[in-house]
């Protein structure tokens, strides 16, 4: 039997990194997320326009929708990286320093087919 193959080892209390999300926030009234912008993206290939993906570490406990590859729709863990795309007032997160600590509540959609989405953004205050 072979043997499997392992990679290097972390150092005693390090976890692994990775590059994969957890899930992609789901775009819906009240859904909130609290959590360290840990930088952004422009997915390569994919079924919608190009668009710019934030990622975020989730810190606090909220109850945020996800919807994770494997498993459809769940709540974000803390710990969990998950990713949420620019539309409507997000873009505003593109002024936001990796780094920092974010708040994002969804406050909804408009009613017109060209409605931007509409959030309420904070970012935690240095002091």
């Amino acid at each position: 039997m072979a043997k499997k193959k392992t990679g290097p080892s972390l150092p005693a209390g390090f976890k692994p990194m990775s590059t994969a999300l957890d899930g992609f926030f789901v775009m819906e009234e009240g859904n909130k997320v609290q959590g360290i912008l840990t930088g952004s993206f422009v997915p390569r290939k994919g079924k919608f326009e190009p668009r710019t993906v934030y990622k975020i570490e989730v810190t606090g406990d909220f109850d945020t929708r996800i919807i994770a590859k494997d498993e459809g729709e769940r709540t974000a863990e803390v710990g969990m990286t998950i990713g949420i795309d620019e539309k409507g007032w997000l873009k505003a997160l593109s002024r936001v320093g990796v780094g920092q600590v974010v708040y994002i509540e969804c406050l909804g959609k408009g009613t017109g087919e060209k409605d931007p989405w509409k959030f309420n953004i904070g970012v935690l205050e240095q002091g």
